[in-house]
């Protein structure tokens, strides 16, 4: 009679942690871009609550409070470059990977800016002779 009260105890206490960390308070992580605003493609770690991983701007996860998760955006989306992470708005970081723990709803954002390079034309031309004239350029044209 012991041994079976002492199981039906360990059984009751097996279900009662299984069920506390089935209810868990689990949170919403919305990832999002701008510049592009859709269709960038983010590295995510680890799986959410529903199996889901990496995806594709934007797009939302579900985790357990205090899930530690990192996020990696690529260094460059439709010909623009990674600028910064914002959190709910606000600048976060710089870096293309950031980790970070959930612990209520959040939307991370993968900013990207506009290539502010400028391109110069260089027309080289000669007088007598009009053509045919070896020139050297350095350095060569970015094509």
């Amino acid at each position: 009679m012991k041994k079976i009260l002492a199981l039906l105890c360990v059984m009751a206490a097996a279900c009662v942690f299984a069920a506390s960390s089935a209810f868990a308070e689990s949170y919403t992580l919305t990832v999002a871009s701008s510049n592009p605003s859709s269709g960038v493609a983010i590295t995510v770690s680890p799986n959410d609550r529903d199996g889901k991983g990496n995806g594709t701007t934007q797009f939302t996860r579900r985790y357990s409070d205090s899930t530690s998760i990192t996020l990696t955006a690529p260094s460059t989306a439709n010909g623009n470059t990674f600028q910064k992470w914002q959190r709910d708005g606000s600048d976060y970081s710089t870096n293309k990977t950031i980790t970070f723990s959930l612990s209520r709803n959040r939307t991370m954002k993968a900013v990207f800016a506009t290539s502010t390079t400028t391109s110069y034309t260089l027309t080289i031309a000669s007088s007598n002779p009009s053509s045919g004239v070896a020139i050297t350029v350095s350095p060569s044209d970015k094509n």
